[in-house]
């Protein structure tokens, strides 16, 4: 049997609310669709005028995003896993678990090798999540942390916790429930 390769990359949102609301969000992409998917989301954010960081990003230009985002094909090549967490502080364990529970949906009980971003994690974060995941017995040829700078799959994962965030108010737009649909929750 062939190992596939997956790459992971996984945003939170919430460490500001000391744990009432923390949101994870892991985009999983076959490696060998990782370069094209970068660059489609690239031009997409042009098109869009999206700044880095989701909420610097006026309301009309996510909701661009959103919309461009809808209409790529190549959403069909990518997996968009959350979770939300209410009341914990714990944030690293569940980072792992939410990253671990993933790869392990994603990649069906086939032989993978993962390569796991994290958006802008310092090594003390990255050995706690590491413990967690292999916990999971969880296969990986790397985690390293990843600024959203460097990576517009990161960005996306941002993207994807503030949508998620945005679906609590009651003016959210059909097209960011549309965009949800395609999301797991783990």
């Amino acid at each position: 049997m062939k190992k596939i390769k997956v790459s992971t990359y996984t945003d939170e949102s919430g460490q500001d609310t000391k744990g009432s609301l923390f949101v994870v969000c892991t985009i999983i992409v076959l490696a060998e669709n990782g370069q094209i998917l970068e660059k489609e989301l690239n031009d997409v954010e042009i098109k869009s005028n999206k700044k880095i960081k989701s909420y610097k990003t006026n309301n009309l230009n996510r909701q661009k995003y959103v919309k461009n985002i809808i209409k790529l094909k190549s959403l069909n090549k990518i997996q968009i896993y959350y979770s939300v967490f209410k009341n914990k502080l714990d944030y690293s364990s569940l980072l792992g678990s939410h990253i671990a529970k993933a790869i392990i949906d994603a990649t069906d009980n086939k032989e993978y090798k993962a390569k796991i971003f994290i958006d802008k994690t310092n090594n003390a974060v990255l050995e706690r999540i590491k413990k967690e995941i292999k916990l999971y017995k969880i296969r990986y040829q790397k985690i390293r942390g990843l600024s959203d700078k460097s990576s517009s799959l990161i960005r996306l994962a941002d993207s994807c916790c503030g949508l998620i965030r945005d679906l609590n108010n009651k003016d959210a737009k059909e097209f960011y429930k549309i965009l949800f649909r395609r999301f797991r929750e783990v």
